[in-house]
């Protein structure tokens, strides 16, 4: 891979380019010229920079951002099939996951990031253990992370201290790795793992005004035993510990009561909606549709791949529209309004300088040819539709920071067979 200062690329006659500026404009048959890492112009008249891409025939689009998921996971794709999520938890995941290691979490990393781009996705946040793993195969990827440990106490507070020090480890690792790609979210893994004291030294020591992620009100079983713990509702006892405000980012929100959906947006607070999982697991249906109405930024994410079970960002819009329109109506939420999700509302948990096609934005881009079938009959009323309900996912390109990761729907970066072959050794 290039040195990031060394870097200068030109995109060329593209046939059409979806900013996801305010506007949302989309242009067609302009160039857009990569100068270290960021866009520096979009038009025409370009002189040939170090590399060309021809685009005559392609759609840019910035690249998808996967707003949580658990990577290494994927090696527990297929696992524990036909259970609900407390029992999934507990009779298939936690048996495996203490057979986690090094390695595995390595390899399960790098074989998540080979579909994550493939399949669009230039960006995303991770939670995980084994995290010095996670930032080696991130390095040799080039993909963009936001990397975090789920820190859980099981309340017993004489835990508390050792769960920070992870967070504090995880931050002066990353520090360490020096590499620009990858920045730090805090992380609280579950309302019925963490204790009230962890959750506010979490959340109240923030004072690099980082992400705060935590699982939320996932199953009602969830609500209830906050209920009966705590007397309280899930985001109801968050409020209480006031904790809540624009860095907190509550993950999946199926069961909400129309008082935290108002909470929620009170404070200012993002969520992270997780469709094809929560569906999976039997968890139920996140109000999306309301929360939009609220004026409260959601998100999309695919969650892990042994919940989900695939990373296809592109498959996760698809059904976050069709199963908000079957709960609402057909015209509850709008084909935009989901691509925005995978995009621009993920820019405002994680980054301004991602989820659009600007000048001053990094180069995190991704290409699709056109005559693609599953994106055709094409013009430019129909792109964002085509997109969202029945475009497969498979990407032509894959551009992160102004380097090549996909050309011509081969990896540039990764041999895809040798990590599959690590992976069989590992699974068998």
């Amino acid at each position: 891979m290039k040195k990031q200062s060394d870097t200068k690329m030109l995109i060329k006659n593209a046939r059409f380019i979806v900013t996801q500026n305010k506007k949302r404009e989309i242009i067609e048959n302009k160039d857009i010229k990569i100068v270290n890492g960021k866009i520096e112009s979009i038009g025409k008249g370009f002189k040939n920079d170090d590399e060309t891409i021809d685009a005559k025939n392609k759609i840019v689009l910035p690249g998808l951002i996967n707003s949580h998921t658990h990577s290494p996971m994927v090696l527990f794709r297929g696992t524990g099939d036909e259970t609900d999520l407390h029992s999934w938890l507990s009779n298939s995941i936690v048996p495996e996951e203490k057979k986690m290691n090094k390695k595995k979490v390595y390899y399960g990393s790098l074989l998540s990031i080979l579909e994550k781009i493939s399949t669009g996705t230039t960006c995303y946040c991770d939670m995980y253990s084994f995290y010095n793993s996670i930032i080696k195969a991130v390095n040799e990827t080039g993909i963009r992370c936001f990397l975090s440990t789920g820190l859980k106490d099981h309340n017993n507070e004489e835990k508390i201290y050792d769960e920070i020090k992870k967070s504090t480890l995880l931050i002066k690792s990353i520090e360490k790795n020096k590499n620009p790609l990858i920045k730090p979210v805090l992380a609280l893994h579950w309302t019925l793992t963490c204790s009230d004291k962890l959750i506010e030294n979490i959340c109240k020591d923030n004072k690099k005004n980082l992400p705060v992620c935590m699982h939320v009100s996932e199953t009602k079983k969830e609500v209830e035993e906050n209920k009966k713990l705590y007397g309280k509702r899930p985001i109801e006892r968050l409020n209480g510990l006031n904790v809540l405000n624009e860095n907190f980012v509550a993950i999946h929100c199926v069961n909400l009561s129309d008082n935290e959906i108002d909470i929620l947006a009170k404070n200012r607070c993002k969520v992270i909606h997780n469709p094809a999982s929560n569906m999976k697991l039997s968890d139920g249906i996140c109000p999306v549709v309301k929360m939009l109405k609220k004026g409260i930024c959601v998100s999309l994410g695919t969650d892990s791949a042994a919940s989900n079970d695939n990373l296809n960002m592109f498959e996760e819009m698809r059904m976050s529209a069709l199963l908000q329109k079957v709960v609402n109506s057909a015209d509850a939420i709008t084909a935009k309004e989901v691509f925005d999700m995978a995009t621009v509302n993920a820019s405002k948990i994680f980054s301004d300088k991602i989820g659009s096609i600007e000048i001053g934005k990094y180069a995190d881009l991704i290409l699709i040819n056109k005559k693609d079938i599953t994106i055709n009959p094409i013009n430019k009323k129909r792109i964002i539709s085509n997109l969202v309900y029945s475009f497969d996912g498979r990407v032509s390109d894959v551009i992160v920071n102004g380097n090549t990761l996909i050309e011509n729907y081969n990896f540039s970066t990764l041999d895809k067979d040798k990590i599959l072959d690590n992976i069989e050794k590992l699974t068998l």
